[in-house]
């Protein structure tokens, strides 16, 4: 059996970036062996990546950026082909779901202390920024964290999606029910 592998990283100066977008890799089941099958160039800093339930969609959050981006997969070969962009409403998305009813991409804009909602739409392609969520309250003392930093989303079954902000001494969460 063969899995694959994608991965991507930081590909700009400003992040110390040392790769060149995103890498997709099959790795043999019997060896461990792992074969590169496709690099996706010019991506800039596909720092996040997450695969839709059904594997026909990888998204990618770019560190730095204000966009998501959607890539089709080849069910043949399980290589990208790019089924555009959307903005986030925010900078640095560092985390990208879907909300439970797979109907929704979530971002999680650290920079701007955003969550951002995108409809994914029945090709997987991303449609144009539904919400847009600031995180409230008051952050840490610490210097490095001058406002909410929204850092990582989950879903659960019962719940849309819960975003923990971080600061290096407080941490909060939001949730928003499902409906």
């Amino acid at each position: 059996m063969t899995t694959l592998a994608y991965v991507g990283g930081y590909t700009t100066k400003d992040r110390n970036g040392r790769g060149e977008g995103i890498n997709v890799y099959s790795i043999d089941g019997a060896t461990g062996a792992w074969r590169h099958r496709q690099l996706l160039r010019d991506q800039a800093n596909p720092s996040w990546l997450h695969l839709d339930r059904p594997g026909r969609v990888l998204y990618a959050a770019h560190g730095e950026g204000t966009e998501a981006s959607a890539y089709a997969i080849d069910p043949a070969s399980g290589e990208l082909r790019g089924r555009g962009r959307q903005p986030t409403g925010g900078t640095n998305g560092v985390r990208l779901g879907i909300d439970a009813s797979g109907r929704f991409l979530v971002c999680a804009n650290y920079n701007t202390g955003t969550v951002a909602t995108l409809p994914i739409e029945g090709d997987g392609s991303l449609g144009a920024l539904r919400d847009l969520v600031a995180l409230e309250g008051t952050p840490g003392p610490h210097r490095i964290a001058p406002s909410r930093r929204a850092h990582t989303r989950t879903t659960w079954p019962s719940i849309r999606a819960v975003t923990s902000s971080w600061s290096p001494t407080r941490a909060s969460t939001r949730s928003s029910p499902s409906g």
